[in-house]
């Protein structure tokens, strides 16, 4: 490689890693190419250069932010073999968490694009949501039926990601780091998701009887 395409190929890893700083902190109509520019160094026709405009940027950024999650999704998911269709549920409920934890950014680019329906929020909705998470291999009929109808991911996607967004604006701790409290916790992710599990049941029982 030589030094010309080094450079080229530094400058975007650069405004691709100020976009993802800024999208998830603004969301899409909260950025603007001064903001970015001020960030990555790079002037908006070099931004543009590169990316062609602010939607193609940010669909950019999405991809590799979503690309990030879904290989911390597949490590914690793919960790235990699940024999039961509960197994697989609560487990993709610990997966989708901790993934969260891990990529922040996956999270808050769905919460701050989920308040306005517009044609954004339905790329992301076929673009960011992991195959484990739309359509899990459910073995059994009223589960399979749960994931088909939305019920299952509508159920952890609502819930987790809020606790995962809120996360670090929740967490506690003292200057010496002698008390800490955060809801991102491996414990505390233990505990949501068994109370997940409770509401997919209580939901599948109810449409079920």
């Amino acid at each position: 490689m030589n030094k010309q395409v080094a450079a080229r190929e530094k400058t975007r890893a650069n405004i691709l890693s100020a976009a993802r700083q800024v999208f998830s902190e603004r969301g899409y109509e909260g950025t603007n190419f001064r903001t970015l520019s001020e960030l990555c160094g790079a002037k908006r026709s070099l931004i543009i250069y590169h990316f062609s405009s602010k939607e193609a940027l940010w669909k950019e950024m999405v991809l590799q932010v979503k690309n990030d999650y879904q290989a911390a999704f597949n490590q914690y998911y793919c960790e235990v073999d699940l024999q039961t269709d509960e197994a697989m549920c609560r487990h993709s409920a610990v997966a989708f968490l901790k993934a969260a934890r891990h990529v922040p950014e996956y999270g808050r680019i769905l919460i701050l694009e989920g308040l306005t329906a517009n044609d954004r929020l339905k790329w992301l909705n076929t673009a960011m949501v992991p195959d484990q998470i739309s359509t899990p291999p459910f073995k059994g009929l009223d589960y399979a039926q749960a994931s088909y109808t939305g019920l299952v991911s509508h159920i952890q996607a609502g819930a987790l990601l809020y606790i995962g967004n809120m996360g670090p604006l929740m967490n506690v701790a003292t200057d010496d780091n002698t008390f800490s409290v955060s809801p991102l916790t491996d414990e505390t992710i233990e505990k949501i998701a068994d109370y997940l599990l409770l509401m997919v049941n209580a939901r599948i029982k109810e449409i079920t009887s």
